[in-house]
C-alpha cells in the first residue's frame, strides 16, 4: 500500500480541481504525480521548505508522512489544501484515474432550541478538555484529557488513554494543582490547549470520541461515580437533530444522536443512553436500519442497529387507518442508514409496536417483516418519504422520484 494526499484548489466556477498527488515512498521520500497542468510545479514549490508542525518540530519532505500532514496542516486555505493522507494499492497510487478513498467526516446538525440548563445534578461541575492535533489529521482535534472540577473545588484528570492522563495529571501537580481558572499556570505540552466545555451547548465530535473513551476507562476500573457523571453530561451535551416530521400535524420530530459513531453508551441495545425530549404527541417510535455496504467494516454495530438491512416499513402496523409511516435517511459515523419514524391520531400507551432502533426493548406487536414492496403504500398515502439527508424534512408524497423505489 502507499501512502497519499492529493494537493486541490477551488476554481471560479467553484469547482474542486486535483492539481497534483503526493505519493510518501518506503524511504520517506515524497514523489509528485502532476493531475493538472502546472500542479507538478506548485506540488514542487510547495514541498521546497521546511515547515514546523503543531507540536514544535521541524520537518521537511525527507519526513514523508509527517511531513504532509504538517502541509496540509499549515498551507490549506478555502482555496488551495492538501487532502487527508490516506492508502491506495501501488498501481492505483500511481494511476491518475484512480480516486482517493476520502475519509468520511461525520457531521451532526444540532438545533435549537438547545436544553437551556443542564441537569441540576452537574450543577458546581467544571470541566476543561486538553485538545491536541488528532494524530493522523493534524486539522481534527482529539481530546487527550479532561480536568473535571467537583462542587467542593477539587480537580480531577481522567481521559481516554491511560498512560496520557497519568502524564498531565504528573504536569498538574508539578504545578500545585490550581484550580480551573489559574490553569494558565500549567505548563501544557507544545500543541496541546484547553478548552472549556460549557453544558450549555452541544458538544462536537472531538468532546463525544473524549467522553466515550473516558467512560470506557472509567467503566472498566469500576468507578460508577464517574460513568453516571459522564452519562449526564453526554445527555446533556448530544446534539438534538431533526430527524421527520409529522404527516398528521406537520410537527417536527427533533431526536438526540449520536451520529459520530457507534461505540458510544447510545447504542448500547440493552442500556442506550437517550435523553427524553419533548416529541410531537402523535409520534409511536423510530426504526432504523444500517444499509451502507460499508456497515461490514464497522464490527462495533451490533445486531440490533444493524437491523434488517433495508428499510423497516411494516405494512401490518399501516393498515391501521390512523397510522402513518414516514421514511427518510441519516448518516451515522459517515455511514448511511434509513430510519422509519411512525406516527398515529391514536398513539397507543406503552412501549411503540416494534423494536426501537439499535435496542433488544421488545415490541407490543411480534413477527413484523420490512416490506419488499413499497410503492403500494407510497401510493396510498401510508407511507411519505423525506429527500435522504434533507435537514428541513420536508414531508413528500407518492412514488414519483422517491429514491427508495427501484429506478
Amino acid at each position: 500500500m502507499t501512502i497519499v494526499a492529493e494537493i486541490r484548489r477551488l476554481d471560479d466556477s467553484f469547482d474542486v480541481v486535483p492539481l497534483a498527488r503526493l505519493l510518501v515512498r518506503p524511504d520517506g521520500g515524497i514523489d509528485v504525480l502532476e493531475l493538472h497542468p502546472n500542479g507538478g510545479a506548485i506540488a514542487r514549490d510547495l514541498l521546497g521548505e521546511s515547515l514546523q508542525d503543531p507540536f514544535g518540530r521541524t520537518v521537511s519532505n525527507a519526513d514523508g508522512a509527517d511531513f504532509v500532514r504538517t502541509l496540509r496542516w499549515a498551507c490549506s486555505t478555502d482555496r488551495l489544501w492538501v487532502t487527508p493522507l490516506v492508502e491506495l494499492p501501488g498501481e492505483r497510487a500511481g494511476d491518475p484515474r484512480a480516486e482517493l478513498p476520502m475519509p468520511p467526516v461525520p457531521h451532526v446538525a444540532a438545533t435549537v432550541p438547545y436544553p437551556e440548563q443542564p441537569p441540576p445534578e452537574l450543577a458546581g461541575f467544571d470541566v476543561v478538555e486538553l485538545r491536541r492535533p488528532g494524530t493522523d489529521d493534524y486539522l481534527r482535534r482529539e481530546v487527550v484529557a479532561r480536568l473535571v472540577q467537583d462542587p467542593t473545588g477539587a480537580v480531577r484528570v481522567e481521559g481516554p488513554d491511560p498512560a496520557r492522563v497519568l502524564w498531565i495529571d504528573a504536569l498538574y501537580a508539578r504545578a500545585g494543582r490550581p484550580p480551573l481558572d489559574r490553569l494558565g499556570e500549567v505548563p501544557l505540552p507544545t500543541g496541546t490547549h484547553a478548552v472549556p466545555r460549557p453544558f450549555e451547548r452541544p458538544g462536537d465530535q472531538a468532546w463525544r470520541d473524549g467522553l466515550v473513551g473516558t467512560r470506557k476507562v472509567a467503566e472498566a476500573a469500576g468507578d460508577r461515580t464517574a460513568v453516571t457523571r459522564l452519562d449526564r453530561e453526554f445527555a446533556a451535551l448530544l446534539p438534538r437533530v431533526w430527524l421527520s416530521r409529522c404527516p398528521f400535524t406537520g410537527e417536527v420530530l427533533r431526536l438526540a444522536l449520536d451520529g459520530w459513531g457507534f461505540d458510544g453508551p447510545y447504542w448500547d441495545p440493552v442500556h442506550p443512553l437517550r435523553p427524553v425530549d419533548e416529541v410531537p404527541a402523535t409520534f409511536v417510535g423510530l426504526a432504523g436500519a444500517v444499509v451502507d455496504p460499508a456497515a461490514a467494516e464497522h464490527p462495533e454495530i451490533t445486531p440490533e442497529t444493524l437491523g434488517p438491512g433495508r428499510p423497516p416499513v411494516y405494512a401490518e402496523l399501516l393498515g391501521d387507518p390512523d397510522t402513518r409511516a414516514v421514511l427518510a435517511a441519516v448518516r451515522v459515523a459517515g455511514l448511511r442508514c434509513d430510519v422509519v419514524a411512525y406516527f398515529s391520531r391514536r398513539r397507543p400507551a406503552g412501549p411503540a409496536p416494534f423494536r426501537e432502533w439499535g435496542t433488544r426493548a421488545a415490541g407490543r406487536v411480534a413477527g413484523l417483516t420490512p416490506a419488499t414492496d413499497l410503492e403500494p403504500l407510497l401510493r396510498g398515502g401510508r407511507l411519505r418519504w423525506i429527500e435522504p439527508f434533507d435537514g428541513g424534512v420536508a414531508l413528500r408524497e407518492g412514488p414519483e422520484g422517491c429514491p427508495w423505489l427501484p429506478s
